[in-house]
């Protein structure tokens, strides 16, 4: 998480492979999985939400795991991944 609110996958320090497009869009941001698989950036301001990932699935035990290829997904099965468009 960015200082200026943008979620970002960066590889080296300096290429972009992902990121969420929320840059200025909030303060203190923190990114939240919730119980149904959703991922979401979160701006400390009354919890006011700026991206979510799209697909939901039911309630259960999910986890996002950074793979070594660069690609972030959501497991729990997979809801969501870097490499589906916003």
């Amino acid at each position: 998480m960015k200082d200026d609110c943008n979620l970002a996958l960066i590889k080296g320090g300096t290429s972009v492979l992902w990121q969420s497009g929320t840059a200025g869009k909030g303060l203190n941001c923190f990114l939240r999985l919730d119980h149904l698989g959703q991922l979401a950036v979160v701006g400390d301001h009354k919890h006011k939400t700026l991206w979510t990932s799209k697909n939901v699935s039911s309630e259960g035990d999910y986890v996002l795991i950074l793979q070594i290829t660069g690609q972030a997904v959501v497991y729990g099965p997979v809801v969501w991944s870097t490499s589906q468009a916003n």
